[in-house]
């Protein structure tokens, strides 16, 4: 299971608003919002753009969010 406090902490590292996360994502705000509150409902396409669009910092909390599935 994703840990959504580390998608809001890679955002937040990355100094992004829920909006402007959503945009680089491609998705709407309210689907960037649900996602984020339920991680494992991302789709691999719009976690490849948010990482793409963030710093290195903010990618390293991001992946090790998803790694986590496979860790368990």
């Amino acid at each position: 299971m994703v840990d959504s406090s580390l998608v809001v902490a890679a955002r937040k590292c990355a100094d992004l608003t829920q909006e402007e996360a959503a945009l680089i994502s491609g998705i709407s705000t309210d689907s960037y919002r649900s996602r984020e509150q339920n991680p494992g409902d991302f789709r691999v396409r719009e976690i490849e753009k948010l990482a793409s669009g963030i710093s290195k910092p903010a990618r390293e909390i991001l992946k090790n969010a998803f790694t986590s599935i496979f860790l368990e």
